[in-house]
């Protein structure tokens, strides 16, 4: 969930399969969906889905900042994450 908005009444449930996200719960609005090297092929296109909805396709860029900030957010070197998508849940 966007950091803004983050908060202990927000649950997002996902799965993965390959290089797929499925969401099968989340609140509606925006949301950031982290990914890593251990999680998904990142040199591949990854897609996130919610049910048939294609939110996002693409290739997913390794970023600096990706890592610091989830490394800051977390205070944690074993639960950083190297990208991220932001997609639109629909209500």
């Amino acid at each position: 969930v966007s950091r803004p908005s983050c908060g202990t009444d927000r649950r997002v449930i996902a799965s993965r399969t390959r290089n797929n996200i499925s969401i099968e719960e989340a609140p509606a609005g925006k949301l950031i969906v982290l990914l890593r090297d251990d999680m998904l092929n990142l040199d591949d296109e990854v897609t996130v889905t919610k049910g048939e909805t294609q939110l996002w396709r693409g290739k997913a860029i390794r970023t600096i900042k990706s890592i610091a900030e989830t490394l800051a957010d977390r205070g944690d070197p074993t639960a950083t994450f190297c990208a991220q998508v932001e997609v639109e849940v629909a209500e």
